[in-house]
């Protein structure tokens, strides 16, 4: 056949006249003129026999480097493009001169272990049944010239032959490119190279139009480099990139302040490296579209994801290479299932490598995927992403253990947003699927370490189902996950999800799996400016159900916390192990809408439950939120049967120091704004113990400090730190026990101010409300109101009670302050309604204690009643106002009332009674000099103390089987010494003489009183001087009387006239 001579002749004329008609159309080259055609500028000789291309001749400089120089290169279907070479031959450089595209649909081979360079500016398409048979690597570029060092370039432009180009290639050169077609290079083949060699597709555009854009596009199909390279980049501006040989390998370095041209990888295109060893993906655009499915793959071993072909499995010890994305704009995964994996396959042996990720902004949505994880025996590498804005919405970041191995880290650094978001389908239309989000974990049957997520960002969002997670749901320790944000946003849209949202560490036991994991879960830190939660969002560390280890700790330090709508951040264990810490560091707290951060023991678990540490200035606890430590009791299913039994371990303490702490409100079921540590019933272990250290604390509308125990153990203690107290409406502090454990003692110490006043005025409703929600749920822990609601009644105050039905004792309450006040039904009590003892109420104030319908009360229903001591330096009684101790039944004596004070006052119908049915009654002590009860007697011995209620006057009394001792200070000198003032005035003009005062002839001594001694017993009684007193004579009685406008003369001194009566007046001059 002549086609090479008619390439030469006529026909190329004819050619060129038609493209100059069609113009953009020029990229669409029919087989049926694809032809390879040399020119004669190096001697290459083209021999077409039918479809096969035989290429000789071309010029070899330096025995190793071959070139080629074709005015067309076109390979049809079915046809072959051959390069002859010698074995010699290292490289061979082909340019194509023509000013045409190049269509490769059939298939390129050459000699030996060649590489092979194809450069042809006006573009490269590579169709479907494109082939390449080469012994080394191959390099498809659109730059206009290839560098060697300084030794010259291989131009496509500029026709001469090549001087001295003895060395390896150093770069592609972008300088003199006309418009090329829609894409600068397009392949829709099979391509590969043999193992261990490189692929690049090397494109570019300096003059992009609309028709005309440069874009690289793997339109299906698949690039393969088993344990090689696959490298793909342009540039869209005159400039040059690096190319640099690593023994038999090429690799790209592109300039970072030049335009670059954009790369699509779609509609189910593979990139693929997977080996036993090596194999790296390099990708540089300026912006990088990966979607419809199509994957980037690496790793060691058969990626059955990735095309499934036969790789070698590795050995212990491999490294696989790194993938490597970098746009100057943006990278998008999406479009269902579109993945970037860097994985040890199942059966593989040895290290996944990294993937590393830099854009302005990356977006991987759509049940996408980057994923770095071990399916075999290894480690998987670390995901890194650099870039301003990263978004993953229905789709999974991370790296992970299905294997043997340990996880890498994924680290993120977003200079201005995260934003996650959505569940991750794996059935689609159907609720099957995963959590959206960002994870680094150990799964089911995974064995090893879990790696760490680190997040560096200005504003972090997580929402609908999305989560970061770092677990262990194998064999394990799970790594940690590290937040560093100016803001942080945790929210769900009315949309329905199938996963909570939220932060995660922890043991987890996966549902679908009947393994259960063992290792301990990791730490979760996170650092902002604001945090906030809102609906059904969590920060948790948790060790789930039948699961064995220790969950990880959680702190937290942000100027701005905000928990609402249900959001909870916790540390729980439901496995064998003990649940993490809390800790928080926060300038302003609030949490609203019952909102939670928990501590505990869930039915299953053993273990123990973390400690709560907050410090803040002023935190905020309404409308039903609440902060708990808690041992939880049975599991029970809707017919009331046992699926789970009650945890076992003690519960952590919680710990709040801030400069104001408030607690108000109800939630709609009758939910407490609380600080709870709490043993349910069916559960064994102590709850904690509660400190709270505040300038200001109050606690108000039905809120609640309490510490319970339902079980055998003691309950936890209160401690509370503050300068001033309020609890009013309803607000109290509560130790209580519904077993046979004793209720925890209060130890209250105020420098300023306590103030109890007030009821709850919604209580009732609030109680049913909580009825209505254990007939609602009936496959909860709570049996009774009581395991919801342990508010001591409506009333404000501070109690340490026992519940009806219990055994243990009552607890203890120490209160000091500086002022003490009871008021509108508040009260103090220590009570025992079931057969253990009352506890004991003890209260020292600095100037005093006032109770205005308010009491002091201590009870019990069989045993002995608590005392009550009482020190202050004064005790005030008003309205009804009680001090009493009580014992209803039984053989236990009434407790001990001891009140000391400078005075005590009692009016109304306040009384101090200590009471015992059955036994001795309490003694009274009351150490005061000075004592005063409003129409106070004495009641006969055996008085009932209910008939001295309402009788409005001061009862002290202490009956009982035995009546006890009152002790009171000796007032008879003020018994029925207190009469009603004279109704007339006193005269003033008695009191003040209107003349002045002459002495008397006879001198007699001077003396001055200091002091109040000498006044007369009543008034208008006459003064009664102990000392001698001189009198004054008298004067001529005046008849003139002061008028307005007379001088004012102000007396001087106390006379006393010879009669005995004092006056004010002057001496006479």
């Amino acid at each position: 056949m002549k086609g090479v001579y008619w390439e030469n002749g006529i026909w190329q004329q004819a050619l060129g006249g038609i493209l100059g008609c069609v113009g953009a159309i020029a990229n669409i080259i029919t087989p049926a003129f694809a032809q390879v055609i040399a020119d004669p500028s190096l001697g290459t000789r083209v021999n077409q026999n039918d479809l096969i291309y035989q290429i000789t001749g071309g010029t070899t400089v330096g025995g190793t480097n071959l070139f080629h120089s074709f005015s067309r290169f076109d390979v049809p279907d079915g046809g072959v493009a051959d390069f002859l070479n010698t074995n010699s031959i290292v490289n061979i450089f082909s340019r194509v001169t023509g000013g045409t595209p190049s269509d490769i649909q059939g298939l390129i081979r050459a000699q030996g272990s060649a590489n092979l360079f194809l450069m042809n500016p006006a573009g490269i398409v590579f169709g479907r049944n494109a082939q390449l048979d080469v012994g080394g690597s191959f390099v498809a570029t659109t730059a206009d010239g290839i560098a060697f060092g300084e030794r010259g370039v291989f131009s496509a432009s500029e026709s001469e032959a090549p001087q001295l180009l003895t060395v390896n290639p150093s770069a592609f050169l972008f300088n003199n490119i006309a418009n090329q077609p829609t894409n600068s290079i397009e392949s829709k083949a099979f391509l590969s190279v043999p193992l261990g060699r490189s692929l690049l597709l090397v494109g570019g555009n300096i003059a992009p139009n609309l028709e005309s854009t440069g874009k690289i596009v793997l339109n299906g199909g698949r690039l393969r480099a088993s344990g090689g390279r696959v490298e793909i980049g342009g540039l869209g501006e005159p400039g040059k990139i690096t190319l640099n040989t690593i023994g038999s390998n090429f690799s790209l370095e592109f300039p970072e302040d030049i335009k670059r041209v954009d790369v699509s990888i779609i509609n189910l295109a593979e990139v693929d490296v997977t080996a036993g060893a090596g194999g790296d993906i390099s990708i540089y655009s300026q912006n990088l579209d990966i979607l419809d499915g199509s994957d980037i793959c690496a790793g060691i071993g058969t990626d059955v994801f990735c095309g499934g072909l036969n790789s070698d499995n590795g050995f212990l010890g491999s490294q696989a290479g790194d993938i490597k994305l970098d746009a100057l704009e943006n990278i998008t995964i999406s479009d269902p299932v579109s993945e970037v994996r860097n994985n040890v396959n199942p059966g593989g042996f040895g290290n996944s490598g990294k993937i590393n990720i830099k854009a302005k902004s990356v977006s991987v949505t759509d049940d996408s995927k980057i994923i770095s994880s071990t399916f075999g025996t290894g480690n998987s590498g670390d995901v890194i992403i650099n870039t301003e804005k990263l978004i993953v919405e229905n789709s999974q970041v991370g790296a992970s253990i299905f294997g043997s191995g340990k996880a890498g880290n994924l680290i993120i650094r977003a200079s201005i947003f995260v934003d996650i978001q959505g569940d991750f389908l794996a059935v689609q239309d159907e609720e099957i699927g995963f959590p959206g989000g960002l994870f680094s974990q150990i799964n089911p049957d995974g064995r090893g370490q879990g790696g760490n997520i680190t997040i560096e960002t200005k504003r972090l969002s997580i929402s609908d189902g999305s989560k970061i997670q770092v677990a262990t749901f194998g064999e394990g320790d799970a790594g940690n996950i590290i937040i560093r944000a100016e803001e942080i946003d945790l929210f769900e849209t009315p949309l329905p999800n199938l996963f909570s949202t939220g932060i995660f560490a922890g043991v987890e036991k996966d549902a679908r799996e009947p393994n259960s994991a063992k290792g301990n879960g990791g730490n979760i830190t996170i650092e902002t400016e604001r945090l906030s939660m809102a609906g059904r969002t969590l920060i948790s560390s948790e060790v789930s159900e039948n699961s064995v280890g220790n969950g990880g700790d959680i702190s937290v330090a942000t100027k701005i916390l905000l928990i609402k709508d249900g959001a909870q951040i916790f540390t729980l264990t439901q496995g064998q192990g003990n649940a993490g810490n809390i800790t928080i560091n926060a300038g302003d707290i609030e949490m609203t809408n019952f909102s939670f951060i928990n501590s505990g023991i869930r039915p299953g678990g053993i273990g123990k439950g973390g400690n709560i540490n907050i410090q803040t200035d002023s935190i905020s606890l309404l409308n039903g939120s609440q902060i708990n430590s808690f041992i939880f009791g049975q599991q029970r299913d809707e017919q009331g049967n046992i699926i789970a039994p009650g945890g076992i371990g003690n519960a952590g303490n919680i710990k709040i120091t801030a400069d104001t702490v408030t607690l108000s409100g109800m939630d709609p079921d009758g939910f407490s704004s609380a600080i709870f540590t709490i043993s349910e019933r069916g559960s064994s272990g102590s709850p904690g113990d509660i400190h709270v250290k505040a300038d200001n604390l109050q606690v108000k509308n039905g809120a609640i400090i309490g510490a319970s125990t339902s079980n055998a153990s003691d309950g936890g203690e209160i401690f509370i730190d503050t300068t001033n107290f309020e609890a009013i409406n309803g607000g109290q502090i509560v130790t209580a026990t519904r077993s046979s454990g004793n209720a925890g003692t209060i130890i209250f110490n105020a420098t300023e101010n306590v103030k109890l006043s007030g009821l709850d005025p919604n209580f009732e409703e609030e109680l049913d409300r909580a009825k209505k929600f254990i007939l609602n749920n009936p496959s909860e822990r709570f049996e009774d109101v009581s395991d919801i609601v342990i508010n001591e009644g409506a009333a404000s105050g501070i109690f340490a009670n026992t519940a009806s039905n219990s055994t243990g004792n009552g607890g203890t309450i120490n209160l000091r302050a500086n002022s003490l006040s009871v008021n509108n039904n508040a009260r103090i009590s220590a009570r025992s309604q079931g057969t253990g003892k009352a506890g004991d109420i003890t209260i020292n104030t600095n100037q005093g204690f006032h109770a205005n319908n308010g009491e002091v009360i201590t009870t019990a229903q069989q045993e002995g009643g608590g005392k009550i001591t009482i020190t202050s330096q004064n005790i005030r009684l008003f309205g009804d106002s009680d001090i009493r101790t009580n014992v209803f039944s039984g053989d236990g004596g009434g407790g001990n009332i001891d009140l000391k004070a400078d005075s005590i006052i009692a009016f109304d119908d306040s009384d101090i009674l200590a009471f015992a049915r059955d036994g001795q009654g309490g003694d009274i002590t009351l150490n005061t000099p000075a004592f005063f009860g409003e129409n106070y007697q004495p009641a006969p011995k055996g008085t009932d103390p209910a008939s001295l209620d309402g009788n409005n006057r001061v009862d002290i009394n202490a009956s009982g089987a035995v009546s006890g001792v009152i002790i009171l200070p000796d007032t008879t000198f003020i018994q029925n010494s207190l009469t009603e003032l004279q109704q007339n005035p006193i005269d003033t003009k008695a009191l003040i003489a209107n003349s002045c005062i002459a002495r008397s002839s006879k001198v007699e001594g001077t003396f001055m009183i200091i002091g109040s001694g000498g006044l007369p017993n009543r008034p208008g009684d006459a003064f009664v001087s102990p000392y001698p007193t001189g009198t004054v004579q008298g004067v001529t009685p005046s008849t003139l009387s002061w008028k307005k406008g007379d001088p004012i003369i102000e007396p001087t001194g106390v006379y006393r006239l010879a009669n005995g009566q004092l006056v004010m007046s002057r001496e006479c001059l």
